[in-house]
């Protein structure tokens, strides 16, 4: 069970999951596997806010799934095919599929060649899909007939799930020893996104009424970019690794043209090293920087891990996060989201592994 950490809404849930999973070889090139899934999710919703509105307060969800996924080598040591489908059933939107595929050729020892497609869906969530609850997001408006209303966010039992469609490609490479190059490359296709638009029903109240405003599937989308890394150990102790992301997205609701969605960062890059400077001690660093969305400017932040093991199974570790400022925002104000920043931290930690 848990308890949101802003308490406009207390809800308590839980969950019951069963999964079983087999893995088997058909001949010497083909290894299948597959399984099944059942989870069971109970919720319970109690208003603490009198901006949300609880219609719905016992929620009773089944969410069934099943996989199969084969992996055929067509010339061993060479060319790997991979396929899969993936099928889930939730009570939202009923069934949902989401196949993939993948290839990975190995021309030579040193270099690995490997492109994927797959499909993906996000299934609406409670305050999208049933009637569960309606949520005030501004102040009374004048509207039909003169009678004031407050514009309400409330459910829609009708919302599709979003889709993604995913096209990867990627290279590795060993120029030299001890120096790997990675390149992975992707274009995203997004149809049918939940969005929030003008009111759609009024309904009248006192002192006011509710302009109620549920979630449609009228945005799509698409992104591309990708990633390069660079892997260096100059000696077994010591590892360095470089890396640099992009990101570029545009999306579109219905009616609009198409827009830069800054909602993420564009420009990554991070530099992580790994030293193993003492028997049983290593020392770990990560540099990283992040551009800006929104309203949220760009940032650099640094991390430290010193671990020791005195014994092999015992692991001592410190840890400090963000070391470069007291705190700062990694997101912008979302609705329906808690905003708050990133503090530096400090902690430590013990192990015990048997």
């Amino acid at each position: 069970t848990h308890r949101n950490e802003d308490e406009r809404v207390h809800d308590t849930v839980q969950t019951g999951d069963f999964s079983f999973q087999q893995t088997f070889r058909l001949g010497d090139a083909n290894d299948l596997i597959w399984g099944l899934g059942y989870r069971f999710t109970d919720i319970a919703l109690r208003q603490t806010n009198p901006l949300i509105q609880v219609r719905d307060g016992k929620l009773n969800l089944d969410l069934f799934s099943a996989f199969v996924q084969d992996e055929y080598r067509a010339v061993p040591d060479r060319l790997t095919l991979t396929a899969g489908i993936k099928i889930e059933h939730n009570d939202f939107t009923g069934f949902e599929f989401q196949p993939g595929v993948r290839a990975a050729f190995t021309p030579s020892r040193h270099q690995t060649l490997w492109a994927a497609v797959a499909r993906a869906v996000r299934t609406p969530n409670v305050a999208e899909s049933p009637d569960a609850i309606a949520v005030v997001v501004g102040a009374p408006f004048t509207g039909p007939g003169g009678t004031q209303y407050v514009p309400t966010v409330v459910g829609n039992s009708s919302v599709d799930s979003e889709v993604l469609w995913a096209y990867e490609l990627g290279y590795r490479i060993e120029p030299v020893p001890r120096l790997s190059l990675d390149l992975a490359t992707f274009y995203n296709d997004y149809s049918r996104l939940i969005t929030y638009g003008a009111p759609t029903r009024f309904v009248p109240g006192t002192p006011v009424g509710a302009a109620e405003t549920p979630p449609s599937n009228d945005a799509s989308g698409r992104s591309w970019g990708g990633e390069i890394a660079a892997t260096l150990t100059p000696v077994n102790s010591l590892r360095l690794i470089a890396s640099y992301s992009l990101l570029v997205a545009r999306m579109r609701k219905a009616g609009q043209a198409e827009a830069d969605d800054e909602s993420s960062p564009r420009n990554q890059a991070s530099l992580r090293l790994s030293w193993d400077f003492a028997p049983r001690a290593e020392l770990g660093a990560h540099l990283r920087q992040v551009g800006s969305i929104l309203a949220v400017p760009s940032y650099v932040s640094a991390d430290l891990r010193i671990s020791y093991r005195p014994i092999e199974r015992l692991e001592l570790s410190l840890t400090g996060q963000n070391l470069l400022d007291a705190q700062h925002p990694e997101q912008d104000a979302a609705f329906f989201t808690v905003t708050s920043e990133v503090p530096r931290g400090l902690y430590g930690k013990l192990t015990w592994r048997f």
